[in-house]
């Protein structure tokens, strides 16, 4: 990594509350997609907790709340109608959501001005990661990460989103260099499994008391705060 002014850093970003508010179309499509891959009613179908959760999770709790048989048949056609769905309602119900502030400024300064390396740690499936990414403008910024495919705990993918990193770039990063940055106590918890630095941002559903007191290495209100974001992953751990 060379010798470097300022320490080079792998960013392990989460997606939604930290880069963008899809406007409820997530959960829509999900909840839609499950009703009619398996001809459930609407109001049989169990209220689920996305903040932190994996797709692979939501999927598994939905299956054995309905009492759906869980074969990767079955998970197959789930998800397939899920990334319909979730086109859909990105492009024609849900058309309120955006970037959250300061991401755009961000992730540009990030590719162009600074030695780190941005990738993705969330609970998404690729391609509905990706789906999502695009549909708000930044997908060019991210060409790996570790996903909610990858495993039903969130806790699981830190060494799987680091091994990608290093395996596409050509790169050494050390847990000590890799900073994960999400808006919710399981990111802060994921980053705890692996031994990362952790940044919490309260854009979601937490406050910063709230994020706090699941002791962060740094809690930001936005990531607006871009010259505080960029000095706290570029101090030394």
């Amino acid at each position: 990594m060379g010798n470097q002014t300022v320490p080079s850093r792998l960013l392990l970003f989460d997606i939604d509350g930290t880069l963008l508010d899809t406007g409820g179309a997530g959960r829509a499509a999900i909840l839609k997609a499950f009703s009619d891959t398996f001809n459930i009613a609407p109001d049989r179908l169990p209220s689920i907790d996305l903040h932190g959760a994996t797709d692979a999770g939501v999927a598994k709790q939905l299956f054995g709340a309905c009492q759906i048989n869980r074969t990767p048949q079955n998970v197959a056609a789930f998800f397939d109608t899920y990334l319909s769905e979730l086109t859909h309602h990105l492009e024609h119900i849900h058309t309120d959501g955006s970037l959250l502030a300061g991401v755009d400024d961000l992730l540009d300064i990030i590719r162009n001005q600074t030695p780190h390396t941005c990738a993705l740690l969330t609970g998404n499936i690729e391609r509905a990661a990706f789906i999502k990414l695009a549909h708000y403008g930044i997908d060019h910024h991210f060409e790996t990460g570790a996903f909610g495919n990858d495993h039903h705990d969130r806790n699981q993918l830190g060494p799987i989103a680091r091994k990608r990193a290093n395996d596409h770039h050509s790169l050494d990063f050390s847990f000590e260099n890799t900073v994960i940055i999400g808006d919710t106590p399981k990111d802060i918890l994921c980053a705890r499994a692996c031994n990362a630095q952790v940044i919490a941002v309260a854009t979601g559903a937490f406050s910063v008391d709230e994020l706090s007191a699941h002791n962060p290495d740094h809690v930001f209100e936005s990531l607006s705060q871009t010259d505080d974001i960029l000095h706290a992953i570029s101090q030394s751990l």
